[in-house]
Order: structure tokens, then sequence, then C-alpha cells
């Protein structure tokens, strides 16, 4: 199970951050041929990457420990 966290927070004048990779549909394909599971983490309103297994939106900090417990 790999976990990503594509995006970065908005800009206060409410510009994409560039800190955001542009190229994560691409690297899950990659990812894909190694590991059977992907989930992307973020915050409700986000495009999902193309790839990925799940979606989760709004997790807490402790919901995300669990996540990565469980797996």
């Amino acid at each position: 199970m790999i976990l990503i966290f594509p995006y970065a927070k908005r800009l206060n004048n409410s510009c994409e951050n560039p800190k955001n990779y542009t190229y994560w549909n691409e690297l899950v394909s990659l990812l894909k041929k190694d590991y059977d599971k992907i989930i992307q983490i973020g915050l409700s309103g986000e495009i999902k990457i193309e790839g990925v297994s799940e979606v989760k939106f709004n997790l807490k900090m402790k919901e995300i420990e669990n996540l990565i417990e469980k797996h």
C-alpha cells in the first residue's frame, strides 16, 4: 500500500500551490506495476488522481494513523 498526498494547500491569493506535482497520473501508473493499493489522501474538492484504488478526503491525523496501522 502506498499513500499519496498529491496536493498542497492553495495560496492566500487562491492560486494553485506551485508545490503540486503535475505528473501524478503518470507516477501512479508506474507504481501500479509494483503495488496493488494506492490511496489518495486529501481534502474534499481535490481532483482524483487516475488509477488510485481509493480516495479518502478530510481525514483526521488519527484516521490516517489507523489506516497505516491497518495495512
